[in-house]
């Protein structure tokens, strides 16, 4: 009796302790946060479309990767927020709202303040007017020169490669929303062209003047992007790359050129330079 009574003491005691093992494991599993889920970059995608996939917002995902700027590249592998991950089941929206532009205003050239409302009118750049430029414009035909300035604490950038890139797309036909060497537009230019270095651009002109960091006449490199209104409708509607010598490669009215930026600055608003790399 007396050893039955023992192994029935050490059954219930072993019964208890493994309850409260159970127990404690299972607090742990519940206190345990989970871990952010990652993301490698594809081909096209952008800040906006990984904020609308996984229900973040653009700043969400800037302030988890330690991004100064909305530009990803290809291959890059991004941290996507988990609490919001847990909360929003992926059903989000962007956050952040356009607040409006200022153009900038190098020597005799004027302000403007755009609204939302007016910043929005750009969801595809149209194709520019007719009008050539008439003065200071030259059109490069075998080479983009390589230009004298550096880019001293730049990330990855490679002039030679850019230059090379370009030379390539020379002669181009305009297309309006055209991306592809059959046709490009603006922006369908620029964002292949740095596709081609590695670096996804958003895709109309006035996303990609949201992109990386604003850049003044006198600090201008090649590499960095230029923004105008070539249609003159109080917003962003052109945008080209900077190769230096105060030269700027586009897709212009009827093919890919290359121009003199004096003629623009003169018959256009400029609206800034932005620098990506």
């Amino acid at each position: 009796m007396l050893c039955e009574r023992k192994r029935t003491i050490v059954w219930d005691g072993e019964k208890k302790m493994k309850k409260l093992a159970l127990a404690a494991l299972f607090s742990m599993v519940i206190a345990t946060p989970v871990s952010a889920a990652s993301y490698t970059v594809s081909k096209d995608d952008t800040l906006f479309k990984l904020s609308q996939r996984f229900g973040v917002s653009i700043d969400e995902l800037k302030k988890a990767n330690k991004l100064t700027s909305d530009v990803i590249k290809m291959g890059q592998v991004l941290n996507i927020p988990s609490t919001t991950l847990a909360s929003r089941s992926g059903s989000g929206t962007q956050a952040s709202t356009t607040s409006g532009y200022v153009a900038a205003n190098p020597s005799n050239r004027s302000t403007t303040v755009l609204s939302a409302n007016q910043a929005k009118k750009n969801v595809t750049p149209a194709p520019p007017k007719k009008e050539q430029p008439t003065k200071s414009t030259t059109v490069a035909t075998n080479q983009v020169s390589t230009a004298k300035s550096s880019r001293e604490g730049t990330r990855d950038f490679d002039e030679r490669q850019m230059n090379a890139v370009i030379n390539n797309l020379l002669g181009v036909p305009y297309k309006w929303g055209g991306t592809t060497l059959e046709g490009f537009d603006c922006s369908g230019f620029t964002s292949y062209v740095f596709n081609e270095l590695g670096v996804t651009l958003p895709r109309t002109s006035l996303e990609q003047f949201d992109a990386g960091q604003s850049v003044s006449d006198e600090e201008l490199k090649p590499g960095d992007l230029l923004f105008f209104d070539s249609e003159k409708k109080g917003t962003i509607t052109h945008v080209g790359v900077y190769i230096g010598d105060n030269q700027m490669a586009h897709a212009a009215t009827k093919n890919v050129r290359i121009d003199n930026l004096d003629w623009y600055y003169k018959n256009y608003q400029y609206y800034g330079a932005k620098r990506i790399f």
